[in-house]
């Protein structure tokens, strides 16, 4: 078996002493662009759909969580929960504005569709509002006002 690799290895031109010294530094140097660019992805913030399902998923598992933990503990009525609450969940309370003013927007057949670089709307441009129907399904099943 030790001689397979051996053979496999020294068809691909793996092995060491094989080729010139340029020719090895490069593969180093080609490698190396290699890792950059997969560092350059991530910097701007691409992922593959795998990781964006993952984490995704991730945050929803989060968030649902949490729900649960907030109605467990309602009944407590423990006050010194709620400055907590307020720092705490202050920027997902924002964002949560942010998405049903343009969800507003964009449903509304009065209001002229937000602007896409609007100061108001640049944080959520990349998410897509629901149709008003889901909207309104979410509300009544919720008891939302």
């Amino acid at each position: 078996m030790g001689d397979e690799t051996t053979v496999e290895h020294c068809e691909t031109g793996d092995v060491e002493g094989n080729g010139s010294d340029m020719d090895n530094q490069n593969r180093s140097e080609d490698e190396g662009d290699d890792v950059e660019d997969e560092v350059d992805e991530e910097e701007e913030g691409l992922i593959g759909t795998g990781a964006f399902e993952i984490e995704f998923d991730q945050c929803r598992r989060a968030l649902l969580e949490m729900v649960d933990i907030l109605d467990y503990n309602r009944p407590f009525y423990d006050l010194r929960l709620l400055p907590l609450l307020r720092s705490k969940l202050a920027g997902l309370k924002d964002l949560h504005r942010r998405i049903c003013e343009k969800e507003s927007h964009v449903n509304s057949t009065r209001i002229t569709t937000p602007k896409t670089f609007d100061h108001n709307t640049n944080l959520v441009m990349f998410i897509r509002s629901r149709t008003a129907a889901r909207i309104n399904t979410y509300r009544n099943y919720h008891v939302l006002s």
